[in-house]
């Protein structure tokens, strides 16, 4: 508290830095929360939810691109759109990657949004911790 009180920048100058360089960490939160989707499934394992995940991540970090580049050039409103993507490419993610059925995939999409955010909650958690140190 008292760092930040002194320089509060420099604070989330190394909380970003340190969001950079552990991103990849989004990958081992994320991959457990995968396999709860699909626990009585053997025909999975680890290594295919490792792949789904590492796929949906760079294709989020591509529309976060895409948002910059968009907000940059002053389409900020169309930005603002590409916030409803994510849902629509995890529902067809899912329903190809693992070969469901319609509503398998909306259920299973619905509890992975909620996943989603579980895990970014405790990436920012790592993120903050180790950059305030």
């Amino acid at each position: 508290v008292e760092k930040v009180q002194k320089n509060p920048q420099l604070v989330v100058t190394n909380m970003q830095d340190a969001a950079s360089k552990f991103s990849w960490l989004l990958i081992p939160l994320s991959v457990p929360f995968l396999w709860l989707l699909f626990p009585f499934r053997r025909r999975y394992n680890l290594y295919d939810h490792a792949v789904f995940v590492t796929y949906s991540l760079s294709f989020m970090m591509m529309l976060v691109v895409a948002s910059g580049v968009l907000v940059t050039v002053g389409m900020a409103s169309l930005a603002g759109l590409l916030f409803f993507v994510p849902p629509f490419h995890m529902y067809r993610q899912l329903k190809q990657a693992y070969l469901l059925s319609r509503f398998g995939a909306i259920m299973r999409t619905m509890a992975l949004l909620m996943f989603a955010f579980v895990a970014a909650a405790l990436f920012l958690a790592a993120a903050v911790a180790i950059g305030s140190t």
